[in-house]
C-alpha cells in the first residue's frame, strides 16, 4: 500500500493537512516533507528513505505551490522530466484563492487538482475517488 506524501515548507500547514487526511482513517502511511528537494530524495529512495517498508512509494502527493528553493511548479517540471515518477498524481495546495494563469501552468505541468489550505478531509476523499487514487481504508 502506497504512502500519501504532504510536501509543505510550513511544518504547521503540513501537520494540519496531515490531521485532515487522518480524519479519513486511511491505512496508508502519511509522511510530511518540507521541501521539493526532500520529495525528490524520497522518490529516488535515497538516504534516509531507502527502506520502502517504512517509506513506501507514494500513491499521491499533496504539494504546496509556494516554497523556497524548489517551488511546487519546479517540482511539477522535475516530475514531468522524470517519467518513472511522473505517473504519481499531484494535488496542489495553495494559500491563495487562485491565479488562473498559474493554475493553468500547473495543470499543463501535470497537476491533477488544486486545494486551498486548509484542505478538508471530505474534499480530499472526493478528489481521490474521482482520480481513482487507491486509498486504503
Amino acid at each position: 500500500m502506497g504512502a500519501i506524501l504532504i510536501v509543505d515548507d510550513s511544518s504547521e500547514d503540513g501537520q494540519i493537512t496531515r490531521h485532515h487526511v487522518a480524519k479519513l482513517a486511511v491505512h496508508n502511511l502519511v509522511h510530511v516533507l518540507v521541501s521539493g528537494e526532500e520529495l525528490i530524495t524520497y522518490l529516488e529512495g535515497l538516504a534516509p528513505y531507502q527502506d520502502r517498508l517504512l517509506y513506501p512509494y507514494p500513491i499521491v502527493i499533496l504539494l504546496d505551490m509556494k516554497m523556497p528553493g524548489m517551488s511546487g511548479m519546479d517540482v511539477l517540471a522535475w516530475l514531468r522530466d522524470h517519467p518513472p515518477h511522473a505517473a504519481v498524481p499531484v494535488l496542489m495546495l495553495t494559500g491563495w484563492s487562485g491565479d488562473l494563469r498559474k493554475m493553468q501552468q500547473a495543470y499543463e505541468l501535470g497537476a491533477r487538482s488544486f486545494f486551498t489550505k486548509p484542505i478538508s478531509a471530505e474534499e480530499f476523499a472526493r478528489t481521490a475517488q474521482s482520480l481513482k487514487i487507491p486509498l486504503s481504508f
